[in-house]
């Protein structure tokens, strides 16, 4: 007799998957639509009243930036002949705010503008920088606004030059730039990243549940906006992540700007690295670039090569230099002496095989 044993879950093991399921359709939204995401839960009144206790002490949600991170400041520059999808947004509309915000930007001083509209936006009234900043209300409105649709409208403010045979369409999310001491440092382009990370006050939360500061509709849909920010947190972190170990270990390429000097490092390396699964990595990377110190566009996972990779990278190299009629043994001879690599022939002939398709 054939006895079937059905294994019961448990409410642990259900909200593990759940929270799997959830991550891994965070991780692949589009960053237009994570944006987007981004913007609705923090017009939410909720949100607001979360984020801005008048007591700094009691402050339930503020930011916390990456380390050597800040926003880049190409959106400042207009692209007014930018190819983008017109049907999803009003190039001229957009074009003209952009004009406007960006005079106004530039009165104020670009470490304002980051202070008051960025990294403090939390604790800042619409009165209050109208006052420090000496502007208009309205002008703070045409700054907001704009920070908002640099966020959503990546395409225009930071287009992608990437050109894909799939037809696949890429998100340039950073620019690396290198600092007077050398140092490489992580420049976003959208805001929502720059800004960093939500750090979320639980034991004070609890406290305001305790002394009931919360309406009952509130109360009910608490949970619901800090699951979302923790849900938002895991995508900008593992985003960080990734660009923040690029750097390092494809440090020589970002300085040279010379491809040969990627070295070999998988997303099942990396993975190992943060606990995470490779599939995770995989998603998070898809249809990301980055834009390098030298403004070359480079998409994230040319940044993750196999040894394999490396390997054709270099035989395409050797024959567009060389001779494309080069046997297979005489590029051998040219990899083991000019790169100190020693594959056989019949690797070779299998790197190239692969090029040609």
């Amino acid at each position: 007799m054939d006895i079937k044993f059905r294994q019961k879950i448990t409410d642990k093991q259900r909200f593990r998957i759940i929270t799997k399921i959830k991550q891994s359709e965070i991780i692949e939204l589009p960053e237009n639509k994570f944006n987007e995401l981004v913007n609705e839960v923090e017009d939410s009144q909720l949100f607001k009243k979360l984020a801005a206790l008048d007591n700094e002490n009691k402050k339930i949600i503020s930011y916390k930036r990456f380390p050597r991170t800040d926003l880049s400041m190409k959106f400042l520059e207009l692209h007014e002949e930018t190819s983008i999808d017109k049907s999803k947004v009003e190039v001229e509309s957009l074009i003209n705010s952009q004009k406007e915000a960006v005079l106004i930007i530039k009165k104020i001083g670009i470490s304002n503008f980051k202070k008051y509209f960025l990294y403090d936006e939390l604790e800042n009234s619409i009165e209050n920088i109208s006052r420090i900043c000496e502007i208009s209300k309205e002008s703070v409105r045409k700054v907001t606004n704009l920070v908002d649709k640099l966020a959503v409208y990546d395409e225009f403010f930071s287009p992608s030059n990437i050109t894909n045979d799939s037809g696949l369409h890429y998100n340039k999310i950073v620019k690396i730039e290198i600092d007077k001491s050398g140092e490489l440092l992580i420049n976003f382009f959208s805001p929502k990243y720059s800004q960093g990370k939500y750090v979320i006050n639980y034991e004070q939360l609890e406290k305001m549940k305790e002394l009931k500061s919360f309406s009952k509709d509130e109360l009910t849909n608490i949970s619901e906006i800090i699951e979302k920010l923790e849900l938002i947190n895991r995508r900008k972190t593992i985003v960080f992540q990734i660009i923040e170990k690029l750097i390092i270990k494809q440090r020589k390429y970002f300085i040279s700007g010379d491809e040969s000097e990627i070295v070999p490092f998988t997303q099942r390396e990396f993975a190992s690295q943060i606990v995470q699964s490779e599939s995770l990595i995989s998603r998070a990377i898809l249809n990301k670039s980055i834009e390098t110190p030298l403004s070359v566009e480079i998409s994230v996972q040319s940044l993750f090569p196999s040894e394999k990779d490396i390997r054709k990278r270099i035989i395409k190299k050797i024959i567009e230099k060389t001779d494309k009629h080069l046997t297979d043994n005489k590029i051998k001879c040219i990899l083991m002496k000019d790169y100190d690599i020693d594959i056989s022939r019949r690797t070779v002939a299998v790197c190239r095989k692969e090029l040609e398709g």
